[in-house]
């Protein structure tokens, strides 16, 4: 009996799917051994091009990145570029959600990493949060270049029925940093980018007196801190309102962007 000829081994040619699936797996395997050794600045180094079906945010934790040092001059060049082309669409003001988007793409971009999400959902305080755990409030505002001060609204007290309780509900630092991109009062060019370490405003801890309308009635609450004047007022839903000087800012840089 003559013995059976060899089988022939048949390649299934693999597809362009299943070739994406293999590299998106050996990536994620290379990304995983950079993250057990702690070697966090690496891993922006991995591939310039993000695994393909995945979102930025879901290839690391918040706590990947253990240094929480934001290097603020880092971001405004990134910045100032996104206003650009935010200019070259629109004659007004980057604001609201548009300053978010900006930021955390700044901040992406420079390898802090952002959560940011488009989703408008207006929550208090935080806006977005750092691979490391930094949390930050965007805020827009009115920059004064007489005075060296930014004037910025936050958060509303209607649901605390007291000053003292309205107080310690404000001094509760959701945030640890405010980014704020200001401009000049009725112009929209150029922008002022402030940065202020929400930690040196301790609204309890300082004087507060009554403000009266015409008829004596109260129209709100007037405080004076370290650096900033704040006001609550009641006819905006007992809003807060700050005047800060720019003493108290951590980062201050001027923004031009060419006129067109």
């Amino acid at each position: 009996m003559s013995p059976l000829p060899p089988k022939k081994v048949v390649k299934i040619k693999e597809s362009n799917r299943e070739k994406a699936f293999r590299k998106q797996k050996k990536d994620a395997e290379k990304l995983m051994k950079l993250r057990q050794k702690d070697q966090a600045k690496q891993l922006t180094l991995v591939s310039k091009k993000p695994l393909p079906n995945m979102e930025f945010n879901e290839l690391f934790d918040k706590n990947n990145h253990r240094d929480r040092t934001i290097v603020f001059s880092k971001l405004t060049p990134v910045i100032r570029e996104r206003l650009i082309k935010h200019h070259e669409l629109y004659p007004l003001r980057c604001k609201a959600e548009y300053w978010e988007a900006v930021c955390a793409y700044a901040l992406r971009k420079t390898g802090y990493g952002s959560d940011w999400k488009p989703d408008f959902n207006h929550k208090s305080g935080v806006d977005q949060t750092t691979f490391a755990g930094v949390r930050i409030s965007n805020k827009g505002g009115i920059y004064d270049p007489s005075k060296k001060t930014i004037t910025i609204s936050s958060s509303r007290t209607t649901g605390h029925a007291c000053l003292k309780t309205k107080l310690n509900f404000l001094s509760k630092n959701k945030e640890d940093y405010i980014f704020c991109l200001a401009g000049e009062s009725k112009k929209t060019l150029p922008y002022y980018f402030a940065v202020i370490d929400s930690r040196k405003l301790r609204f309890s801890d300082d004087s507060w007196t009554e403000t009266l309308k015409k008829d004596g009635s109260r129209s709100g609450w007037k405080g004076v801190g370290p650096g900033y004047v704040g006001v609550i007022q009641g006819a905006c839903g007992d809003q807060l309102w700050l005047t800060i000087d720019q003493d108290m800012f951590d980062y201050f840089v001027k923004i031009e962007i060419p006129s067109r």
